[in-house]
């Protein structure tokens, strides 16, 4: 990975731009949330934030606090899909005529 340096002006709101090549990087698009991570006085981390990712976060947290084993929080999350294709392929027969 080759190191990437960028000088932004700071604006009168405190707000900065992100210039176009990051946001391609990064695949930020106008409404996305970013993490900032402070790794020590003067050097931090951006990360655009996954829904999804935050939510496994979430979910792995609450079930870890829970008592739960990350084999079963999977076994758990397999059997809802496969309940959730039985439902929808219940109700959409993938035989026959429409």
């Amino acid at each position: 990975m080759a190191f990437l340096k960028r000088t932004l002006r700071v604006g009168a709101k405190g707000q900065i731009t992100l210039p176009q090549e990051i946001r391609q990087d990064l695949e930020i698009r106008r409404g996305d949330f970013i993490n900032i991570y402070k790794l020590d006085e003067n050097l931090y981390i951006l990360e655009r934030m996954s829904p999804i990712r935050e939510l496994s976060r979430s979910i792995a947290a609450e079930a870890e606090a829970e008592g739960y084993s990350e084999e079963e929080v999977r076994e758990r999350v397999d059997r809802v899909k496969e309940e959730l294709l039985r439902e929808v392929y219940r109700t959409y027969p993938t035989t026959g005529t429409r």
